[in-house]
């Protein structure tokens, strides 16, 4: 297949907690794939990561100290391959049920996804 060449940033801004630090896991899924993508939790707001062409379901979650947990946030998007074996981010979402997803192209063909509470 076509190598995937281009870095997408997910981040979760903007949380705080009053019992401490918190953690974060990021994922994702390919439309029409049943197999889910989770990385570890991480006390990184944020992961750069490879996506694959197509239709993907973006995943987000926090947990703080004592282990509560906050809903999955999702949001789609459509990447799909352009010319000369770039590939481009075809549609975000502006809102998905209080999760914000938001990009940005960057010179080196990087994308920046935000997914805030």
């Amino acid at each position: 297949g076509e190598p995937v060449f281009d870095l997408f940033r997910i981040s979760c801004d903007n949380w705080a907690d009053t019992d401490g630090g918190l953690e974060y896991r990021f994922g994702y899924q390919v439309e029409g794939d049943d197999k889910d993508v989770l990385f570890d939790w991480n006390e990184s707001p944020s992961v750069d990561m490879r996506l694959p062409t197509g239709t993907i379901n973006l995943k987000a979650q926090v947990r703080d100290e004592l282990g509560a947990l906050s809903a999955i946030m999702s949001s789609t998007v459509t990447i799909a391959a352009g010319g000369a074996g770039r590939r481009r981010l075809l549609a975000a979402p502006s809102d998905n049920e209080g999760a914000r997803a938001s990009y940005s192209d960057y010179s080196a063909g990087g994308r920046r996804l935000l997914m805030q509470s």
